[in-house]
């Protein structure tokens, strides 16, 4: 193996880089929801990325889920993905993938469970430990959409998963897209590490939150159809892309999760197989 597990997890799923957000001053006036939501020990849920899209004649959809358990501390969380592909010119494409990463007596460890069946552990020795879960995370990535966003407020109320919840709506300024995107993993299914020029043309962004009566973030949701529309289009037009075979217009792009249980007991006991999984070392050797 050339890569390492971490890496290779990467690939599979397209993880999210973490990278510096230089967001506006949270407001007083949701600092609770983000204490309240930070104080939550442990939680499941779901997060979803779906498109829509078409290129001279050929429609095009893709979609990711990821199904997430996560403990705090010592921190845990186990990720089930599903990706689709499909067009139709070619056959469907799914893929599944788990990415379980433990933090036991002071040691990191990622066992991944790869498209073809094959689980692989390694021993990682990093801050950035934690974020390869960071696209899958449900309350991270809403309390990242809340605190980055103005105008913040509620609008309304929903039911969520069988509970009431306050709606809260905001708008993402453009000058931190790229990095607040990036970092929630919401442009996943396009690419990463997506440069701030290529920003240049988009809109604030519309974001909506989800808020229990106990001001914990359950979930959010987010449009990006005209965002990704526009990181194409600035793509073509730096590359002088006109062939309508190598152009795609965007019919739907959305990002967004809800969690379904907190501060619940979380399964943290590992499968044999990937206990006696082939260990890999930090150059991606096996051992």
């Amino acid at each position: 193996m050339k890569k390492t597990l971490l890496t290779a997890a990467a690939a599979f799923i397209a993880l999210a880089a973490v990278s510096g957000c230089s967001s506006e001053e949270t407001p007083s006036a949701n600092a609770g929801i983000l204490d309240a939501t930070a104080a939550v020990e442990s939680f499941t849920g779901v997060t979803e990325i779906n498109m829509t899209a078409s290129s001279d004649g050929n429609k095009i959809s893709m979609g990711t889920r990821g199904n997430i358990s996560l403990k705090a501390e010592p921190f845990f969380a186990d990720m089930d993905v599903n990706i689709t592909a499909n067009d139709s010119v070619n056959a469907p494409v799914e893929t599944n993938t788990r990415l379980i990463l433990e933090q036991k007596d002071e040691t990191n460890t990622v066992y991944l469970l790869d498209e073809n069946g094959e689980w692989l552990k390694e021993v990682i020795d990093t801050e950035d430990f934690r974020v390869a879960a960071s696209q899958y995370d449900i309350m991270e990535n809403g309390s990242t959409f809340m605190s980055s966003a103005s105008n913040m407020q509620v609008t309304g109320t929903e039911t969520v998963n069988g509970r009431q919840v306050s709606v809260y709506e905001g708008t993402i300024p453009r000058a931190i897209l790229s990095d607040v995107l990036e970092i929630t993993g919401s442009t996943a299914l396009v690419g990463t590490n997506i440069g701030p020029a290529y920003y240049e043309e988009c809109e604030d962004l519309p974001v909506k939150i989800w808020v229990d009566e106990a001001d914990v973030i359950v979930g959010y949701e987010v449009d990006l159809t005209d965002t990704v529309q526009s990181l194409f289009n600035k793509l073509y037009e730096e590359n002088d892309i006109t062939d309508p075979s190598m152009v795609i217009q965007i019919e739907s792009y959305t990002a967004g999760g809800t969690v379904d249980d907190y501060n619940c007991d979380i399964d943290t006991s590992l499968p044999q197989e990937a206990l006696s999984a082939q260990e890999v070392n930090s150059e991606g050797e096996t051992k």
